[in-house]
């Protein structure tokens, strides 16, 4: 009897509490309407347009962790030096009235080419961000939250998780994905099995999580912060990341002329708890013709 072959597994699951800040790795986590619960929920601005890596690669020095027993975000330096900062989740949900008395601050940023509506934090989280480099200082920065009433329609705003296999040579956090797949084994006889090969996730149409069944719904267009070393923040002086990539892609985005890694999933149809991590039975991808089977 022929065994089933091992064409990919779930490896990682990523959240990024903060844009553009460190990730957390958690085992599960929850889902919302528009992907990952918290995931990118915050943000750092400065005149209403909103920070990210090439910039500002020292964002990659704030650690961020979401503490929902007690209602908490909580940022932390990497170094140390500075004591944590804890802010409230609940400001996501706060509602904009119009006697403006909501406690605190009330913005619009642009991220990428969305505008969206932001709770602003007091003048502490101001502080704190110019205590752990200048360079937040010099260009008034602040950390803002989105607010819950105000998020796009998940239809229409279809940048909810990004999913991608790994690449030999290729380090997966520079990437900001949220769920990695790595290429499998082959570990029965049937002459049909083969592993995922680089950039498969191109062609897949739908991914199954357990009992959640994601929609692909679109390629992720790469820019310069993928060459950002996300230890230290430097920027590789060669670009070798985004020219190695643009190698391995260039004959699928010959078309439009642009750099894509990964994929975007749009939740289509949820489960019971709507939890997504490796607690699922089998992971399943559909590509244009076939199922793949993972376990």
């Amino acid at each position: 009897m022929k065994r089933r072959a091992e064409l990919g597994r779930l490896t990682h699951l990523f959240l990024y509490p903060i844009k553009s800040c460190e990730a957390i790795e958690p085992a599960k986590w929850k889902l919302s309407a528009t992907g990952l619960l918290y995931d990118r929920n915050w943000m750092i601005v400065s005149g209403g347009v909103t920070l990210t890596q090439k910039r500002f690669p020292v964002l990659c020095q704030i650690i961020s962790e979401i503490d929902e027993d007690r209602g908490k975000l909580v940022l932390q330096d990497r170094s140390g030096n500075l004591e944590p900062l804890q802010v409230g989740l609940t400001h996501m949900s706060a509602e904009k009235n119009n006697n403006n008395t909501v406690d605190l601050g009330w913005s619009t940023a642009k991220v990428c080419t969305n505008r969206f509506d932001l709770v602003d934090y007091d003048h502490k989280t101001n502080e704190w961000l110019s205590d752990l480099h200048p360079s937040f200082q010099n260009n008034d920065c602040h950390l803002v939250g989105k607010a819950v009433g105000n998020l796009p329609n998940p239809g229409v705003y279809q940048k909810e998780m990004h999913t991608l296999s790994t690449t030999r040579g290729v380090f997966t956090l520079d990437y900001g994905p949220n769920i990695v797949i790595a290429d499998g084994i082959f570990n029965g006889d049937d002459e049909d099995g083969a592993d995922l090969e680089p950039f498969q996730e191109d062609k897949f149409k739908e991914l199954h999580i357990g009992n959640l069944v994601f929609e692909v719904t679109g390629l992720c267009t790469r820019c310069q912060m993928i060459c950002i070393d996300q230890d230290t923040g430097e920027k590789d002086p060669n670009l070798l990341s985004l020219r190695d990539l643009r190698k391995h892609t260039s004959q699928l985005t010959s078309s439009e002329n642009k750099l894509t890694f990964g994929v975007y999933l749009s939740l289509k149809k949820s489960g019971i708890s709507n939890l997504v991590g490796f607690q699922a039975p089998e992971l399943r991808i559909m590509n244009k013709s076939k199922f793949y089977f993972f376990g």
